[in-house]
């Protein structure tokens, strides 16, 4: 601020990106635009936005926030579940799917994986399927190990889907 004048700070109530004749060097604004309230900053008589300076999230397309779908069913003593999944996840916005069942005091979750234990002798005790069934709109649930096919078996089954809204 020069001699004599206001030391107040300036407030603008217009819309959209300052124009370059506006301010100098070190000046920082908040306007309103068609997407919210935007931070602006004068450097080398330039005007830049934050976004300009540091990507929003929005901006960065491999970075998001992914929705979940949860249910929970009762298994009953079946050897395939399935679990039907909502309308609103497709085959283009699907990301991935996790199950949980109670073993008792704690919440075990179990993710997708077949051949994944130390040895094949574990992989026969451990695993299971899940796949996904597109026209059926449906994950499968099935090929348990044995000792696997006891966890799913009377409990309930939580599943998260993971999905990119």
């Amino acid at each position: 601020m020069g001699w004599g004048e206001s030391t107040r700070p300036k407030v603008s109530a217009k819309i959209g990106m300052p124009t370059p004749r506006e301010g100098s060097d070190g000046d920082m604004q908040i306007k309103g635009t068609n997407t919210g309230a935007k931070f602006f900053a004068k450097w080398a008589g330039r005007w830049l936005g934050i976004s300009d300076l540091i990507k929003s999230e929005e901006e960065r397309k491999d970075v998001f926030i992914p929705k979940v779908w949860r249910t929970s069913l009762n298994t009953g003593t079946s050897t395939q579940i399935f679990v039907y999944l909502p309308e609103f996840i497709t085959q283009a916005n699907f990301i991935t799917a996790t199950t949980a069942v109670n073993l008792g005091t704690t919440l075990n979750f179990w993710f997708i994986w077949r051949n994944g234990a130390a040895n094949d002798a574990q992989d026969a005790l451990y695993r299971y399927l899940m796949y996904l069934d597109w026209p059926n709109r449906r994950l499968d649930i099935s090929g348990f190990g044995s000792s696997t096919a006891s966890y799913f078996q009377n409990t309930t089954l939580n599943v998260s889907v993971f999905f990119n809204g």
